[in-house]
């Protein structure tokens, strides 16, 4: 027999935030903001924010791409519509305005 869960349990659940780098494998995990926030505010509430917003997280200088040389490309972390833009921090997905995309592209 299959109980539900207590309401109190589903109020506490905790949700937990992860990065992958390029090779799937994680190298960031933050484990403990309450389900009921959203995903920008325990993004904001997290200690990566913190470090890419300061300037402390030691993110590689800009390098150009391979065979292109001459411009000079942010390494970035790449996210969904909840993460707000910056030099660091993009998004992807479909719903983006022009002006949104080209801020990923610059």
């Amino acid at each position: 027999m299959v109980k539900a869960m207590p309401r109190e349990y589903l109020s506490m659940r905790n949700d937990c935030s992860a990065v992958a780098d390029s090779n799937c494998r994680f190298i960031y995990v933050d484990v403990g903001s309450y389900s009921k926030d959203s995903d920008s505010t325990i993004f904001k509430n997290s200690k990566l924010y913190q470090l890419i917003a300061s300037g402390l997280l030691n993110i590689p200088e800009a390098q150009p791409l391979p065979n292109r040389e001459g411009l000079d490309i942010p390494f970035v972390f790449v996210g969904d519509e909840a993460f707000g833009l910056s030099e660091h921090v993009l998004r992807s997905g479909k719903k983006l305005t022009n002006d949104k995309r080209i801020f990923n592209y610059v």
